[in-house]
């Protein structure tokens, strides 16, 4: 048997903070991600918090996603930091 869990299912954009609003270009769109996918975040705080999973993810893998975006993983991030001599993080 399969199970699907699926995080923010009743999540209405407009429902978010403006402040945390002003960090996205456009309305997200909710995407479903092949169980096993891989994220990390950079933040002290939990994926999955009181207000539902936070915004701040990232791939551990490069992923292209359904529209065709590469999103670049966590070691591309390594990559990008070495080359500007600073912390993967900043």
């Amino acid at each position: 048997m399969n199970v699907t869990t699926v995080l923010n299912e009743n999540l209405q954009f407009s429902s978010v903070r403006l402040e945390d609003r002003r960090a996205f270009l456009r309305v997200p769109e909710r995407m479903l991600f092949a169980a096993g996918t891989k994220f990390y975040k950079w933040t002290s705080f939990p994926l999955v918090g009181p207000r539902g999973i936070t915004p701040w993810w990232s791939f551990v893998n490069r992923t292209v996603l359904s529209d065709g975006f590469v999103a670049e993983g966590f070691r591309d991030s390594e990559v990008y930091a070495s080359r500007l001599g600073v912390s993967p993080r900043s």
